[in-house]
């Protein structure tokens, strides 16, 4: 269930970050800047948050992101897509209930192996996240020869065999 207005919960979770003024103050500049409803400027609000942080997300910031907005797929998919997330947040995302979120962790190359394997045998296996599973460098070899063994279907197929070189 995805809020209707993140700006409390987000803004309640910054507060929680150390360094997180500059992110403060563009989601602030943003809820005032107009009526129109817009999408939030995660990106700007996660890269803020990261150069305060030596261009890295800090843990507890996915921690806190992870409990205040977990239903707010948006923020979710951005920390799925991060290269700095600490394993533990990547395990979380991979139980998310929204299946872009675990199509976006299934292309990130940081996405360790264990993870990749647990996405592929989710019963529901979403179309996009078997896409990211045979493009990630750490899906383990055995998920691609079960791909292929299922024939989920030519382009997926193909581009498993060609990741096993057959």
């Amino acid at each position: 269930m995805r809020p209707n207005n993140p700006f409390p919960l987000l803004t309640e979770a910054l507060q929680e970050i150390p360094k997180a003024e500059e992110a403060m103050a563009i989601l602030i500049l943003h809820e005032l800047g107009s009526d129109l409803p817009r999408e939030l400027p995660l990106r700007s609000i996660l890269e803020s948050l990261a150069r305060a942080h030596g261009n890295a997300l800090p843990p507890i910031a996915f921690h806190v992101f992870l409990e205040k907005l977990w239903e707010f797929p948006p923020l979710m998919r951005r920390l799925a897509a991060r290269r700095d997330a600490p394993p533990e947040a990547l395990e979380r995302l991979a139980q998310h209930p929204d299946p872009e979120v675990r199509a976006t962790l299934a292309f990130n190359p940081k996405t360790p192996p264990g993870i990749l394997e647990a996405l592929y045998r989710d019963p529901t296996l979403p179309w996009r996240v078997l896409r990211g599973l045979v493009r990630n460098p750490n899906t383990p070899k055995e998920v691609l020869e079960a791909i292929v063994r299922s024939k989920w279907g030519r382009r997926i197929t193909e581009r498993a065999k060609a990741r096993l070189g057959t």
